[in-house]
């Protein structure tokens, strides 16, 4: 253990608090009365998106929260034909911003998704960029995780849930859709205390 230094993705104060607007034209693709799940990142089957497009299909009957989601990948198209061959009209797809335009997507969600499949490598813990992105955001956090080091637990920031389930995934959507505004806060808000305490560069 005295050889071995963890050094995790974070991010750099620096970078994420000089965030620049969303265009006009990407403005206008966001539900301005919606309760928004979000997720930003690679549209892809590593990422869990085809478990939170089965998690849409399970909450249609709330028409309040909407799901959006931002990227690009090479499963996105075949991603889009799910949707719409379940003729779902609560997800929508924005293609990828610049980076510094992160954290202004991020203001408009009220909850950030992250999911993974199940594999046996996520037992030593994960590090993926978005996480640390998220968690500066202030906003809680959806993860379906099955692993180690699991930081959203780490910083009560959210509802972590078993990998690949779509049902769970729904059940914590309305779990957080049912908190008040002030509730939310209060993850978003641990989340954001735990990335300047322990993920800043």
């Amino acid at each position: 253990k005295t050889k071995f230094h963890w050094i995790p993705n974070g991010v750099s104060l620096a970078e994420v608090s000089a965030k620049e607007p969303l265009s006009v034209e990407v403005l206008q693709q966001l539900s301005q009365d919606k309760f928004i799940v979000g997720y930003t990142g690679t549209i892809g089957i590593a990422n869990a998106i085809d478990d939170l497009i089965k998690a849409a299909h399970l909450l249609t009957h709330l028409p309040d929260i909407h799901f959006v989601l931002v990227g690009s990948g090479k499963e996105k198209q075949e991603m889009q034909n799910k949707v719409q061959d379940l003729k779902l009209t609560n997800i929508s797809f924005i293609d990828s911003i610049p980076k510094k335009q992160i954290q202004s997507m991020l203001e408009n969600f009220a909850v950030c998704y992250i999911g993974w499949q199940k594999n046996p490598l996520y037992r030593f813990g994960i590090a993926p960029n978005k996480l640390p992105e998220y968690l500066y955001a202030g906003k809680p956090i959806i993860h379906a995780f099955s692993g180690k080091g699991d930081v959203v637990q780490q910083a009560n920031a959210g509802i972590t849930i078993e990998a690949e389930d779509p049902q769970a995934i729904a059940d914590a959507v309305i779990q957080l859709y049912k908190l008040s505004d002030f509730e939310r806060s209060v993850l978003g808000n641990n989340g954001h205390q735990y990335v300047l305490q322990h993920l800043e560069y």
